[in-house]
């Protein structure tokens, strides 16, 4: 007789925390690997305490959140992006040293910026809070 075949239930709690991390995992080391994000073969990747700190930010997300953003690798640094169609943008941007995490956001009317604002020392309660602002 034959043991009773073992199967994976997908809606434990556990499970459900991992598969979103995953995806959020693979779509930033999807685009710091895209040769064609960087202007050169010469150009720094993006350091680890960016990366580490970039996925730390995303992993406070929504999937939703997740799914929207936009990443930009530049010179070393890690830059999240959301927008709202073309009027409202949210810029979280990871340097290569420790503790560098600000937000830049921004409102247009007609092609002009008409709000801006960079927050040095951000951190994922205040990415959250511009993420909502986002949506009105």
């Amino acid at each position: 007789m034959s043991a009773p075949a073992r199967s994976l239930d997908l809606t434990t709690s556990a499970t459900s925390l991992a598969l979103p991390q995953f995806r959020l995992l693979n779509k930033l080391l999807d685009a710091i690997s895209d040769t064609d994000l960087y202007e050169s073969a010469d150009e720094q990747r993006p350091s680890r305490t960016a990366i580490i700190a970039a996925a730390e930010a995303l992993a406070q997300l929504q999937a939703q959140d997740v799914d929207r953003v936009e990443i930009e690798p530049y010179s070393g640094e890690l830059s999240l992006i959301w927008r709202a169609g073309r009027d409202k943008r949210v810029k979280a941007m990871f340097g290569q040293e420790k503790n560098s995490y600000s937000i830049y956001y921004e409102q247009m009317s007609n092609g002009r910026v008409v709000e801006a604002r960079l927050e040095p020392n951000a951190d994922h309660t205040l990415l959250k809070d511009r993420l909502a602002w986002l949506q009105v």
